[in-house]
């Protein structure tokens, strides 16, 4: 159950490392290497820009979201 929202940084990488690939390929095939390089570098950037404080977060705070989200009635969750 705790691996549900530690996911979701893994699925914000994946989103925009697929929405790259398009560009990336065309870049390469049209020989242009410094654009490959600046667009890998500018998506890990962002990558790390959100993944980090947002794993942190969800670091401090996985019981009450998980409780906020997973509610049981008849026992409590148990990480």
């Amino acid at each position: 159950m705790k691996n549900t929202l530690t996911n979701i940084p893994i699925a914000i990488a994946t989103a925009i490392t697929a929405a790259g690939v398009p560009y990336i390929t065309k870049a390469v095939a049209d020989h242009r290497i410094k654009d490959v390089k600046e667009k890998m570098q500018s998506s890990i950037y962002f990558i790390m820009a959100v993944s980090i404080p947002f794993t942190v977060f969800l670091s401090l705070y996985a019981k009450p979201m998980l409780s906020l989200f997973f509610y049981k009635t008849n026992s409590s969750i148990e990480l």
